[in-house]
């Protein structure tokens, strides 16, 4: 409103300052000429002086000039390390309990940062390094790193904005980075691009991985990359329906998936491998199986306990609508681990009836459980000292709890049929 009333009055000085130098000289005697000359500077007088003022805007306290323009500063990587540096080491272990909404601590209180709700995290239990994903804002996170048990404050790692497509990622020192997929590891971060990612590790360059043919990083990340070096791929599968003129490839996917059920062969749709060597990779008897849930609406109750909706739609995700686990989702399937003697995956295959132990170092693979009726959840936790505890069971049967999965791999037979590259 300001501008607007400025505008008109320069509007109306200018219109003045025309009128009175549109008349004939010659008509004015001069006195008269002497008195416009003065009126005319006193209006420019007034012009220039509220230019100035218009010019010089002092900032008040909680507020900013509109056109002021903010630059962010950054700092070097050198800065960044030093800073990550002076963290104290921590020797004696750390136990993370995850939650929906964050993680615990060697079993205290839920761990709070106040700039905003944690998200996602990516965590070693050895050293308590840990990075997480803060949501700040509408479409506006923030990656920090903290180690756990020091008491230290988080730093901040990066800037994160987020839109229906995609994440644009500018770390503190500068880096742009623009991915399709965003996962948290221990020390930094890994930014997808469907087969390939950009793995961003403090005080280390930017690494890139790629997929092999036929494979792609999952979206969803049950282990750490940084610490255990395995990052899980998932098969690629050429989306297509009726309409598309694809009925034989989708009756080959629906037999794969039937002979699977009945036992007769194996649907090996995922994969973890090392991601600084692709020759150390482990294939599991796993199907891509139900990691979508479905989102009903338009509904109708047609009895007391009966509704019937019209649409549906099917989306990937780790949770259902009621807040539980989609236990068919692979992100509960597949965890993987870094401990004291290196990697270890813990899964569940052969359509559920079976959970393996597998050491991602040796190979060496171990059948920790086996019912007929399957298990339909399979959970695990590590404590301070690296040591597993896995539970399976789910339904109406009890639970068997494997105490230590780390010393199963000793002590049962190797029943590997994969043959690893070293």
């Amino acid at each position: 409103m300001k501008s607007i009333k400025f505008i008109i009055s320069f509007l109306v000085i200018f219109i003045l300052l025309g009128c009175v130098g549109s008349e004939p000289q010659a008509k004015l005697s001069s006195e008269e000429m002497k008195a416009q000359a003065e009126f005319k500077s006193q209006l420019l007088a007034q012009l220039r002086q509220g230019m100035q003022a218009r010019s010089f805007q002092p900032t008040i306290q909680g507020t900013e000039p509109q056109n002021s323009v903010q630059v962010k500063s950054y700092i070097t990587d050198e800065e960044l390390l030093e800073k990550f540096n002076q963290f104290p080491q921590v020797t004696s272990g750390i136990k993370f309990t995850k939650l929906k909404d964050g993680f615990k601590i060697n079993n205290t209180s839920r761990y709070l940062d106040t700039e905003g709700e944690i998200i996602n995290f990516g965590y070693n239990w050895q050293n308590g390094n840990v990075t997480y994903l803060i949501k700040t804002s509408h479409e506006r996170y923030k990656i920090k790193f903290v180690r756990a048990g020091t008491g230290e404050e988080a730093i901040e790692i990066a800037d994160v904005y987020r839109d229906a497509k995609q994440y644009k990622i500018t770390t503190v020192t500068g880096k742009k980075i623009t991915s399709d997929g965003l996962i948290l590891t221990s020390k930094g971060f890994i930014a997808l691009r469907d087969e390939s990612a950009f793995i961003y590790t403090i005080g280390e360059k930017l690494y890139n991985f790629s997929a092999p043919e036929g494979w792609h990083i999952a979206r969803f990340q049950n282990g750490d990359v940084a610490s255990t070096k395995y990052i899980l791929l998932e098969r690629t599968t050429e989306k297509s329906n009726s309409k598309s003129g694809n009925d034989l490839l989708n009756f080959i996917e629906a037999t794969k998936e039937l002979a699977s059920l009945v036992g007769i062969t194996d649907k090996q749709d995922y994969m973890l491998v090392n991601v600084y060597d692709s020759t150390k990779s482990f294939l599991f008897d796993i199907t891509l199986g139900e990691k979508n849930v479905g989102y009903y609406s338009d509904c109708k109750k047609t009895s007391r306990y009966i509704a019937k909706c019209d649409t549906v739609e099917f989306s990937e995700a780790l949770y259902k609508q009621n807040g539980l686990p989609n236990t068919g989702h692979y992100y509960w399937t597949i965890l993987w681990y870094s401990t004291p003697d290196g990697a270890i995956a813990a899964t569940r295959e052969n359509t559920q009836t079976k959970v393996m132990v597998t050491d991602l170092i040796s190979g060496k693979k171990v059948e920790a459980a086996f019912r007929v009726t399957g298990f339909p959840e399979l959970s695990g936790e590590q404590d301070k000292n690296g040591k597993i505890k896995l539970t399976v069971g789910g339904g109406y049967l009890s639970d068997v709890v494997i105490d230590d999965a780390n010393k199963l791999l000793t002590e049962m037979k190797d029943i590997s049929l994969i043959k690893v590259s070293n």
